[in-house]
């Protein structure tokens, strides 16, 4: 049994002593060690970015772009690794207040002083932070419960600041660090309609519309150890309309939805307007993914309406250039510096197990690099029908360039296909949203080089796949739901890659690293590399070797056992070969 004595008064206090040995608040050091030392917490929003860039961060639909004075976050400190159930401090109360200078950013302190966070007296700890903080004073919804889930609700929309729910997990902090960073993220979407007046209405006709959303999803557990969502049930959704229309609009309505995978059936829109009614069928290829703002622009005339495709955008304002597509250096998400224990017992290449720093934070591609992107590539690069191009590699640890001639880049007949008329590659039409197959390890580095990227090295793949988890998958150790999160033998039929970003994400918005494809990093491969290497910072694999690393599973994995498919299972290939069941995905500084 635990024993929490935040809240105790004195004489609880007295009596503790006299009953137990060293009895003290559960996060101080004790009266013969070392002066306490209290955490500092500082914020930043969707992480950090340039000066030049902080304008465009949003936090909430209504609470524009700074933290508000007083905003309240809840806060758990834990040793490192461990579960948010055994806290050393456990979902105290912390206000905002935000800098002078820039009002996206924060710094924190404790509702109450006697609820201050001490560091223990050693070892590293982790802290999760949530926004808004839930007070658990006996709701159903709007509340943390005893095992870390957040229980959500949109239904009311009316106070958007009291449910666009933020997140931050800061791993492996060092006792006594002297500010602690917390990097905030959204961890719903946004759906905003642009709805316009149409043949037989006037603009003043929708000044009275109304509307609502049918059969979405309207709650959710959010697990606060990982950072993970679980949905729950199906309800309606009355989006917010704006006291004044947005430009270019006759009425503007927005609404904070539970995220949701494509396939989703029978959701709609119903739009009342003159008396009568106008029902829009949101498609089922339409997914709502965590931290994106989606905006539909509609139309409503009096014989029917049309809606077209929707722009989405990273949920933050961005007035530089609207609507601009997606580059695969911008559908990234950005991975944070820690220190993480690498590799997994019982799984004989990844031991022993041992801690690893990196030092800088990188942006890594949110998704495989899909058949479309990598026919733009061999278009742009010129490769043709025999698919072989030249590529600079690394000898001796990356130090030593190397230039290979005609080395073939990918197989051809997965996923995209030669059009001898035009001269082009293009994707097949039923794969063109897969993750591209049969790719060499030249040929991922060669497209990697393209966007001005870099494959990342096993150190890099392995913690941004745990995100901040020590557990043997990303959302624990329990293999019988890892359909949820990952493709393999039983939910993809054992022959094909399937369309990405279709499962879970992990806690920092990276989809399918389990599965799917195997994919590429940029090290060497030594079976026994691990026990030749010691703790590490910034590490790179082996200088020499023969074939190179993989990462993930893929679609045709048998088992789910971790060795097979989990964080820290290890494979190699020869760089050369072009397997279906190879892909890969890129980093960025």
């Amino acid at each position: 049994m635990q024993i929490q004595l935040f809240n105790l008064p004195f004489t609880a206090l007295l009596l503790c002593a006299a009953l137990l040995t060293g009895c003290s608040r559960n996060n101080d050091p004790t009266p013969d060690g070392p002066a306490p030392v209290a955490v500092n917490f500082t914020s930043s929003l969707d992480g950090a970015v340039p000066p030049s860039a902080q304008a465009a961060r949003t936090r909430t639909t209504a609470g524009g772009d700074e933290w508000v004075q007083n905003d309240k976050v809840g806060i758990f400190m834990v040793t490192a690794g461990r579960s948010l159930q055994a806290g050393l401090a456990k979902n105290i109360c912390y206000l905002a207040t935000p800098s002078v200078e820039q009002a996206r950013k924060a710094s924190f302190k404790p509702q109450d002083a006697s609820q201050t966070i001490f560091y223990p007296q050693s070892g590293n700890v982790d802290f999760v932070a949530y926004y808004p903080w839930a007070d658990n004073d006996g709701r159903v919804w709007g509340r943390v419960d005893e095992n870390g889930n957040y229980n959500i609700a949109v239904i009311d929309q009316s106070n958007p600041q009291a449910i666009d729910v933020l997140y931050a997990k800061t791993s492996n902090v060092p006792t006594g660090q002297k500010t602690v960073e917390l990097s905030f993220k959204h961890v719903l979407s946004k759906i905003t309609l642009h709805v316009k007046a149409g043949t037989g209405f006037q603009p003043s006709d929708l000044s009275k519309v109304t509307m609502y959303l049918m059969n979405m999803l309207a709650t959710a557990r959010l697990d606060l150890n990982v950072g993970l969502l679980a949905p729950d049930f199906y309800s309606i959704i009355s989006p917010v309309k704006a006291a004044s229309a947005a430009e270019g609009s006759d009425a503007t309505f927005s609404a904070i939805l539970i995220p949701q995978a494509a396939g989703a059936t029978d959701r709609e829109a119903y739009f009342f307007v003159g008396g009568q009614t106008y029902v829009w069928t949101i498609p089922d290829t339409q997914a709502f993914e965590p931290g994106r703002h989606y905006t539909f622009p509609i139309t409503i005339n009096r014989t029917g309406m049309t809606v077209g495709a929707p722009t989405i955008t990273p949920w933050k304002v961005d007035n530089s250039n609207p609507g601009k597509l997606e580059t695969p250096r911008e559908n990234t998400v950005l991975i944070p510096p820690g220190t993480f224990t690498m590799g997994q017992t019982g799984i004989s290449n990844a031991v022993p197990v041992h801690q690893v720093t990196l030092t800088k934070e990188f942006y890594m591609s949110k998704h495989q690099v899909t058949t479309t992107q990598y026919a733009a590539f061999l278009n742009a690069k010129g490769i043709g029908e025999d698919r072989k191009g030249t590529v600079t590699y690394y000898k001796d640890n990356f130090t030593t360039p190397v230039t290979e001639q005609k080395v073939e880049f990918v197989y051809a007949p997965y996923g995209i296909t030669w059009n001898s008329i035009t001269g082009q590659w293009i994707p097949v039409e039923k794969y063109k949203n897969h993750p591209m197959g049969n790719v060499s390890w030249y040929g991922a580095k060669a497209y990697a080089d393209w966007v001005k990227g870099a494959l990342p090295t096993e150190a890099q793949w392995e913690y941004a796949c745990r995100a901040g988890t020590p557990t043997s998958y990303y959302f624990g150790d329990d293999s019988n739901i890892f359909g949820e999160y990952g493709w393999y033998k039983d939910n993809s039929g054992g022959d094909y890659p399937q369309a990405v970003g279709q499962k879970l994400p992990n806690a920092y918005g990276l989809y399918d690293m389990y599965g799917n494809v195997y994919e590429w990093c940029s090290d060497w491969y030594d079976a026994n590399y691990y026990k030749d290497a010691s703790a590490g910072i910034d590490p790179r694999g082996p200088a020499t070797g023969t074939n190179r690393v993989l990462r993930g599973g893929y679609y045709g994995t048998p088992y789910t056992t971790s060795a097979f498919i989990g964080s820290a299972c290890r494979y190699s290939m020869s760089s050369t070969d072009t397997d279906r069941s190879n892909g890969f995905r890129v980093v960025f500084p």
